[in-house]
């Protein structure tokens, strides 16, 4: 069900539209940009730990990346 509330048109992190963004990945409470998704990626990855969702995550991007 659709929430009323919910802006699709922007980024719930950034804030950038979706004009402004390669691609916005909607969730249930919003959206988040493939920007904000990739630099939480490096934040993640720059710990030196959770290798498993580190290989999810990137296989995640990998699928989502425009071909």
């Amino acid at each position: 069900m659709h929430d009323p509330t919910r802006d699709d048109s922007r980024c719930t992190l950034c804030g950038k539209s979706r004009q402004e963004v390669k691609k916005l990945i909607l969730g249930v409470y919003g959206g988040i940009c493939l920007e904000c998704v990739e630099l939480c990626v490096q934040i993640i990855c720059g710990d030196g730990g959770h290798a498993e969702i580190k290989d999810r995550l990137r296989a995640t991007l990998q699928n989502a990346s425009p071909s």
